[in-house]
């Protein structure tokens, strides 16, 4: 065998050895991080019945429940789209920004407020999409979570 086919062969061999080196870290990489985030998102709406005229304080509550850090939280509620005829003003509403951080265990709280302008039922839609911290400083990326529904009557 030549000297070139050696040098060609051992560099070839040791791609190899260093391909495989790589696909073992990623495979360990990836079993030993931790799970995903867990976080639990919620509505609490009080009272499920309204006059007209009556304001409606909306809470959207998100509890971290897993092991990650939770980043600039962004809260959503929405009326359902479907509805043709507006009950609740604002009908859009804005989204609610914290900057801040939610550690594993700890919750925090958006607040809406609705005014009921007519009898009829409306469904009352949220959601939270945040930053999910791998390790600080360092990597994260975005997730959401979507909570129930919540169905609310306005009577005249």
């Amino acid at each position: 065998m030549s000297k070139r086919a050696v040098i060609v062969l051992a560099l070839a061999l040791s791609s190899l050895l260093l391909l495989c080196a790589c696909a073992v870290g990623l495979l360990l990489w990836r079993q030993s991080r931790p799970a995903g985030p867990r976080a639990v998102l919620r509505i609490d709406a009080g009272t499920r019945t309204l006059q007209v005229g009556d304001q409606l304080s909306v809470e959207v509550v998100l509890l971290n429940s897993g092991s990650m850090d939770l980043g600039l939280p962004q809260y959503r509620l929405s009326v359902d789209p479907e509805q043709e005829r507006l009950i609740v003003e604002p009908q859009r509403l804005e989204p609610v920004v914290h900057y801040l951080g939610v550690i594993p265990g700890q919750s925090d709280v958006a607040d809406f407020l609705l005014e009921a302008v007519r009898p009829g039922e409306v469904v009352l839609c949220a959601s939270v999409s945040f930053e999910v911290h791998l390790d600080y400083p360092g990597p994260a990326y975005w997730d959401a979570v979507s909570a129930a529904p919540v169905r609310i009557v306005v009577l005249p």
